[in-house]
């Protein structure tokens, strides 16, 4: 059984709006305050408030679009991103991956990734005459998380060296048509998952009409 990913803080900050910086800052100095799992952080808290503080301040008088303000608001923003960057690294190796200590810095946690699906063999594979010379009807049942399929087929004999002709459908059910007639051709479909990963279904051969 696969062990769940180490559950880890975010560190990016460009995302915020200057409020919502200024909100988050103020939510770790919060979570961060007297916390009994990071008795010594660096940088002090006291660092990270005035930091907190200057960059609040600032953001209110740059409202005036003031090129001056502007560019002390961002600096403000670049040096209140180093204290809460640094503080980060400090939770990281403090808390050791332990979830509940993560949490209660207050910092946001990094979205885990996914795992990938199953993605079971597809079954029931029939080929089917068509009304018409030429054409087989080839089908399976459908499959749990696929996003599409792939259709295929190759003449008789099959072998490592065949050369498999890709039809374009991507539902279960295809129609493939102009195959040529009085010959066995060998068929297989493939579900296509999410993170396109491949499964095969058995191969099925049918002598064309």
């Amino acid at each position: 059984m696969k062990k769940n990913p180490t559950p880890r803080i975010n560190l990016g900050f460009d995302h915020l709006t200057g409020a919502g910086m200024n909100q988050k800052a103020g939510a770790i100095y919060d979570g961060m305050f007297e916390n009994p799992f990071f008795p010594t952080p660096v940088p002090t808290l006291e660092s990270l408030n005035s930091g907190r503080m200057d960059f609040g301040q600032l953001l209110e008088k740059a409202s005036s679009r003031s090129k001056n303000d502007i560019a002390a608001k961002n600096v403000a923003r670049q040096h209140l991103t180093e204290l809460l960057v640094e503080l980060g690294h400090y939770v990281t190796l403090t808390a050791k991956g332990d979830l509940q200590k993560l949490v209660s810095s207050r910092f946001d946690l990094r979205k885990q990734r996914e795992p990938v699906p199953e993605l079971l063999k597809p079954k029931n594979i029939k080929a089917i005459d068509g009304i018409n010379p030429g054409v087989i009807n080839l089908s399976v049942d459908a499959v749990k998380g696929a996003r599409s399929y792939s259709h295929e087929y190759t003449p008789d004999p099959v072998t490592p060296e065949s050369t498999w002709t890709v039809v374009s459908c991507t539902i279960r059910k295809c129609t493939i048509k102009n195959l040529p007639g009085g010959k066995k051709m060998w068929f297989r479909v493939a579900a296509v998952g999410v993170r396109g990963q491949f499964t095969y279904s058995d191969l099925v051969s049918r002598t064309v009409q």
